[in-house]
Protein backbone atom coordinates (compact mmCIF):
# COMPACT_ATOMS: atom_id res chain seq x y z
CA UNK A 1 0.00 0.00 0.00
CA UNK A 2 1.13 3.31 -1.10
CA UNK A 3 2.34 5.24 2.15
CA UNK A 4 0.11 8.61 2.80
CA UNK A 5 2.31 10.07 5.88
CA UNK A 6 6.15 9.01 6.47
CA UNK A 7 7.90 9.75 9.54
CA UNK A 8 11.77 9.38 8.96
CA UNK A 9 14.47 9.78 11.60
CA UNK A 10 12.41 12.18 13.71
CA UNK A 11 14.02 13.78 17.14
CA UNK A 12 12.66 16.04 19.47
CA UNK A 13 14.58 16.86 22.35
CA UNK A 14 13.62 18.97 25.63
CA UNK A 15 16.78 20.44 27.43
CA UNK A 16 18.94 16.94 27.89
CA UNK A 17 15.73 14.71 27.52
CA UNK A 18 15.24 13.28 24.47
CA UNK A 19 11.03 12.75 24.43
CA UNK A 20 11.58 11.13 20.79
CA UNK A 21 14.61 9.46 18.97
CA UNK A 22 15.39 9.08 15.53
CA UNK A 23 11.53 7.49 14.83
CA UNK A 24 11.13 6.29 11.25
CA UNK A 25 7.26 4.92 10.57
CA UNK A 26 5.05 4.94 7.99
CA UNK A 27 1.13 4.90 7.55
CA UNK A 28 0.03 3.17 4.60
CA UNK A 29 -2.97 5.14 2.69
CA UNK A 30 -6.76 3.99 4.03
CA UNK A 31 -5.41 1.82 6.84
CA UNK A 32 -6.16 2.12 10.49
CA UNK A 33 -2.64 2.39 12.52
CA UNK A 34 -2.25 2.53 15.87
CA UNK A 35 0.84 4.14 18.25
CA UNK A 36 1.57 2.68 21.60
CA UNK A 37 3.31 2.91 23.89
CA UNK A 38 4.29 3.58 28.41
CA UNK A 39 3.58 6.78 29.83
CA UNK A 40 6.40 9.56 28.93
CA UNK A 41 7.73 6.89 25.65
CA UNK A 42 7.05 10.11 23.32
CA UNK A 43 3.60 9.61 21.54
CA UNK A 44 1.84 13.00 21.77
CA UNK A 45 5.18 14.77 21.71
CA UNK A 46 5.39 13.04 17.85
CA UNK A 47 1.84 13.57 17.37
CA UNK A 48 2.72 17.69 17.97
CA UNK A 49 5.88 17.30 15.55
CA UNK A 50 3.84 15.92 12.92
CA UNK A 51 1.26 18.35 13.06
CA UNK A 52 3.35 21.19 13.22
CA UNK A 53 2.70 21.93 17.14
CA UNK A 54 6.47 21.37 18.00
CA UNK A 55 9.67 21.94 15.39
CA UNK A 56 11.50 18.39 15.00
CA UNK A 57 15.30 18.66 16.11
CA UNK A 58 15.70 16.64 12.92
CA UNK A 59 14.17 14.15 10.54
CA UNK A 60 11.97 14.74 8.03
CA UNK A 61 7.73 14.30 8.01
CA UNK A 62 6.43 13.22 4.19
CA UNK A 63 3.04 13.49 3.13
CA UNK A 64 2.11 11.52 0.34
CA UNK A 65 5.76 11.41 -0.59
CA UNK A 66 6.13 15.32 -0.45
CA UNK A 67 8.26 16.94 2.46
CA UNK A 68 6.97 19.26 4.60
CA UNK A 69 9.67 21.37 5.72
CA UNK A 70 8.29 23.32 8.57
CA UNK A 71 4.82 21.24 9.52
CA UNK A 72 2.11 23.90 10.06
CA UNK A 73 -1.13 22.82 11.19
CA UNK A 74 -3.25 25.35 9.54
CA UNK A 75 -1.80 24.35 6.12
CA UNK A 76 -1.93 20.92 6.97
CA UNK A 77 -5.84 21.30 7.70
CA UNK A 78 -6.27 22.45 4.85
CA UNK A 79 -4.46 19.38 2.94
CA UNK A 80 -7.14 17.24 5.18
CA UNK A 81 -4.70 16.15 7.99
CA UNK A 82 -6.95 16.77 11.26
CA UNK A 83 -6.49 15.93 14.68
CA UNK A 84 -7.81 15.49 18.29
CA UNK A 85 -6.03 16.16 21.64
CA UNK A 86 -5.49 14.46 24.81
CA UNK A 87 -7.78 17.27 25.93
CA UNK A 88 -10.80 18.36 24.03
CA UNK A 89 -10.14 21.40 22.31
CA UNK A 90 -13.30 22.92 21.84
CA UNK A 91 -15.03 26.29 22.39
CA UNK A 92 -16.63 26.31 25.70
CA UNK A 93 -18.47 29.69 25.31
CA UNK A 94 -19.92 28.85 21.36
CA UNK A 95 -23.09 26.49 21.04
CA UNK A 96 -22.21 22.80 19.50
CA UNK A 97 -23.28 24.13 16.46
CA UNK A 98 -20.81 26.71 16.32
CA UNK A 99 -18.00 24.88 17.26
CA UNK A 100 -18.79 22.77 14.06
CA UNK A 101 -19.34 25.65 11.88
CA UNK A 102 -16.06 27.11 13.20
CA UNK A 103 -14.06 23.96 11.98
CA UNK A 104 -15.63 24.02 8.59
CA UNK A 105 -12.46 25.68 6.59
CA UNK A 106 -14.52 28.65 5.86
CA UNK A 107 -16.11 28.63 9.55
CA UNK A 108 -14.66 32.55 9.84
CA UNK A 109 -17.62 33.62 7.73
CA UNK A 110 -19.55 32.76 10.90
CA UNK A 111 -17.43 35.21 12.76
CA UNK A 112 -18.02 37.92 10.35
CA UNK A 113 -22.10 37.13 10.78
CA UNK A 114 -21.82 35.85 7.20
CA UNK A 115 -24.64 33.32 6.68
CA UNK A 116 -22.94 29.63 5.94
CA UNK A 117 -24.00 28.25 2.72
CA UNK A 118 -27.31 25.39 3.46
CA UNK A 119 -24.75 22.51 2.08
CA UNK A 120 -22.35 23.03 5.02
CA UNK A 121 -25.71 23.54 7.75
CA UNK A 122 -26.61 20.11 6.30
CA UNK A 123 -23.36 18.41 7.11
CA UNK A 124 -23.39 20.21 10.71
CA UNK A 125 -26.25 18.83 11.56
CA UNK A 126 -25.74 15.49 9.82
CA UNK A 127 -22.58 15.16 11.84
CA UNK A 128 -24.35 16.32 15.07
CA UNK A 129 -27.12 13.32 14.01
CA UNK A 130 -23.98 11.03 14.07
CA UNK A 131 -22.36 11.72 17.04
CA UNK A 132 -25.76 11.62 18.79
CA UNK A 133 -25.16 15.01 19.64
CA UNK A 134 -28.82 16.54 18.14
CA UNK A 135 -30.14 17.62 20.84
CA UNK A 136 -27.84 19.61 22.36
CA UNK A 137 -27.26 21.19 19.19
CA UNK A 138 -27.75 24.87 20.47
CA UNK A 139 -26.35 24.44 23.77
CA UNK A 140 -23.12 26.28 24.91
CA UNK A 141 -20.41 23.43 24.63
CA UNK A 142 -18.98 24.10 28.34
CA UNK A 143 -22.37 22.12 29.06
CA UNK A 144 -21.13 18.86 28.10
CA UNK A 145 -19.74 16.02 30.16
CA UNK A 146 -16.71 15.39 29.48
CA UNK A 147 -17.38 12.04 27.25
CA UNK A 148 -19.58 14.17 24.72
CA UNK A 149 -16.68 16.70 24.93
CA UNK A 150 -14.75 14.11 23.41
CA UNK A 151 -17.25 13.16 20.46
CA UNK A 152 -17.96 17.07 20.24
CA UNK A 153 -13.96 17.34 19.51
CA UNK A 154 -14.17 13.88 17.11
CA UNK A 155 -16.99 15.83 15.11
CA UNK A 156 -15.07 18.87 14.38
CA UNK A 157 -12.33 17.06 12.90
CA UNK A 158 -14.61 15.69 10.24
CA UNK A 159 -15.67 19.30 9.23
CA UNK A 160 -12.57 19.63 6.84
CA UNK A 161 -13.21 16.57 5.20
CA UNK A 162 -9.90 14.79 6.13
CA UNK A 163 -7.81 12.22 4.46
CA UNK A 164 -5.49 11.63 7.23
CA UNK A 165 -7.06 11.64 11.29
CA UNK A 166 -4.36 11.80 14.16
CA UNK A 167 -6.36 10.99 17.42
CA UNK A 168 -4.72 11.38 20.71
CA UNK A 169 -6.09 9.13 23.10
CA UNK A 170 -9.72 9.26 22.51
CA UNK A 171 -10.91 6.70 25.17
CA UNK A 172 -8.51 8.53 28.17
CA UNK A 173 -10.74 9.19 30.74
CA UNK A 174 -14.09 8.32 29.31
CA UNK A 175 -16.45 5.52 30.98
CA UNK A 176 -16.87 1.85 29.36
CA UNK A 177 -19.95 3.02 27.46
CA UNK A 178 -18.03 6.02 25.96
CA UNK A 179 -15.60 3.26 24.85
CA UNK A 180 -17.55 1.69 22.92
CA UNK A 181 -19.25 4.52 21.36
CA UNK A 182 -16.15 6.43 20.20
CA UNK A 183 -14.68 2.75 19.02
CA UNK A 184 -17.69 2.60 16.96
CA UNK A 185 -17.03 6.06 15.12
CA UNK A 186 -13.47 5.31 14.44
CA UNK A 187 -14.24 2.23 12.56
CA UNK A 188 -17.08 4.10 10.68
CA UNK A 189 -14.81 6.90 9.60
CA UNK A 190 -11.95 4.09 8.64
CA UNK A 191 -14.88 2.57 6.77
CA UNK A 192 -15.91 5.85 4.62
CA UNK A 193 -11.77 5.62 3.45
CA UNK A 194 -10.00 7.71 5.81
CA UNK A 195 -6.78 7.22 6.98
CA UNK A 196 -6.15 6.98 10.90
CA UNK A 197 -3.50 7.25 13.21
CA UNK A 198 -4.46 6.37 16.67
CA UNK A 199 -2.42 7.22 20.01
CA UNK A 200 -3.83 4.93 22.83
CA UNK A 201 -2.58 3.54 26.10
CA UNK A 202 -4.67 0.73 25.84
CA UNK A 203 -3.12 -2.26 24.13
CA UNK A 204 -6.41 -4.40 23.76
CA UNK A 205 -8.36 -1.37 22.09
CA UNK A 206 -5.58 -1.05 19.92
CA UNK A 207 -5.93 -5.20 19.06
CA UNK A 208 -9.46 -4.54 18.24
CA UNK A 209 -9.35 -1.79 16.43
CA UNK A 210 -5.68 -1.82 13.81
CA UNK A 211 -4.10 -3.43 11.28
CA UNK A 212 -0.89 -2.20 12.03
CA UNK A 213 0.70 -1.28 15.58
CA UNK A 214 3.79 0.39 15.82
CA UNK A 215 5.48 0.98 19.94
CA UNK A 216 7.71 3.44 21.12
CA UNK A 217 9.71 3.22 24.54
CA UNK A 218 11.45 6.13 25.64
CA UNK A 219 11.06 7.96 22.32
CA UNK A 220 12.52 5.28 20.02
CA UNK A 221 10.89 2.69 17.92
CA UNK A 222 10.56 -0.58 19.76
CA UNK A 223 7.67 -2.72 17.04
CA UNK A 224 6.05 -2.44 14.59
CA UNK A 225 3.43 -4.89 13.05
CA UNK A 226 0.34 -6.61 12.75
CA UNK A 227 -1.19 -6.33 16.69
CA UNK A 228 -0.92 -10.40 17.81
CA UNK A 229 2.85 -9.80 16.72
CA UNK A 230 3.99 -6.87 18.33
CA UNK A 231 1.61 -8.32 21.72
CA UNK A 232 4.19 -11.09 22.26
CA UNK A 233 6.89 -9.05 21.54
CA UNK A 234 9.47 -9.54 24.04
CA UNK A 235 10.73 -5.89 24.20
CA UNK A 236 6.61 -4.46 24.27
CA UNK A 237 6.52 -7.38 26.94
CA UNK A 238 8.99 -5.65 28.57
CA UNK A 239 8.64 -1.84 27.72
CA UNK A 240 4.86 -1.65 28.27
CA UNK A 241 3.70 -4.64 29.81
CA UNK A 242 6.41 -4.80 32.50
CA UNK A 243 6.93 -8.32 32.02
Amino acid sequence: MTAMLEVRGVTKSFGGVVAVDHCTFSVAAGSLTGLIGPNGSGKTTLFNVITGYLPSDSGEIRLDGRLIRKPDPTWLYRQGVARTFQNARIFPELTLRENLALAIPAGWRMLLNIAISRADRERIDEALEIFGLSPLADHRAGELSYGQSRLLEFATTLMGRPRLVLLDEPTAGVNPIMIEILENHIRRLHETGVTVLLVEHRLEILMRLCETVIVLDQGALIAEGPPERVRRDPKVLDAYLGA
